[in-house]
């Protein structure tokens, strides 16, 4: 028979509870805790620049030291090459909109590469800056229009967050729809020549960081090692 004396029993019975109020504390340890990704979200504008209402933009975004894509028709380029200088010296980034504003659907081969590449070109000339990115106005595009995009290295960028400030008047509008479309590595679709969008932005903005959100470009959604599936991209090789 077996006799434990008190002293040791105490001893042991310490141990015990020490053991397992340190297992206790592991489990609510912040190693162990789920890893949540950093919510990123990109805002694009499209159709500029614009020589009233591109400024008042630039002037917000800067404040709120956002980051933006902006994505550019040659004709306007053309009529504003100061201002298209201007967004790039504000550290945003630069994308096409195509040279006409044509629905590339509806064009040749060689009238969508002309559309693409005069534009580009123009970009280079302007403003010594290089994209092959592209949204395809009013977003109409086929699958011929991204293989022949693709052939000279284009990546086409739609989005996922759509609200319609194009023809809707009312701030609050656009805002709620922004808020209630908006995800993680979402592309918020607004336009650069609106009054609306331009009083809804701050909020918008305002909004979304209170929502966790970290604002980037677009090329910095494509080159996050992390990113989901982006259903708003269709780049060289990929389906």
């Amino acid at each position: 028979m077996i006799f434990i004396r008190k002293k040791e029993f105490i001893l042991a019975l310490t141990g015990l509870f020490l053991a397992i109020s340190l297992n206790q504390s592991r489990l609510t340890d912040k190693n162990f805790l789920p890893v949540t990704e950093p919510r990123q979200i990109a805002l694009t504008f499209d159709d500029g620049p614009h020589l009233f209402y591109t400024p008042q933009l630039l002037s917000i975004l800067q404040k709120e030291k956002v980051p933006a894509t902006f994505f550019l028709v040659g004709t306007q380029i053309h009529n504003h090459p100061e201002i298209t200088r201007q967004i790039i010296d504000y550290g945003h980034e630069v994308a096409i909109h195509t040279y006409n504003h044509r629905p590339l659907s509806e064009l040749s081969n060689a009238e969508i590469i002309l559309e693409l590449e005069r534009t580009r070109l123009l970009l280079k000339q302007t403003a010594n800056y290089t994209s092959r990115l592209f949204r395809p106005p009013g977003g109409r595009y086929s699958r011929r229009v991204i293989e022949v995009a693709r052939i000279f290295g284009y990546t086409m960028i739609l989005w996922d967050v759509f609200p319609k400030d194009h023809e809707e008047n009312n701030p609050d509008v656009i805002i709620q729809r922004v808020l209630s479309q908006a995800k993680n590595n979402s592309v918020i679709l607004l336009h650069s020549g609106r009054p609306a969008t331009m009083a809804a932005l701050p909020t918008i903005i305002e909004r979304l960081r209170r929502r966790g959100y970290t604002f980037v470009t677009v090329s910095q959604l494509l080159n996050n090692p992390r990113k989901a599936n982006l259903v708003w991209a269709f780049a060289p090789g990929k389906g």
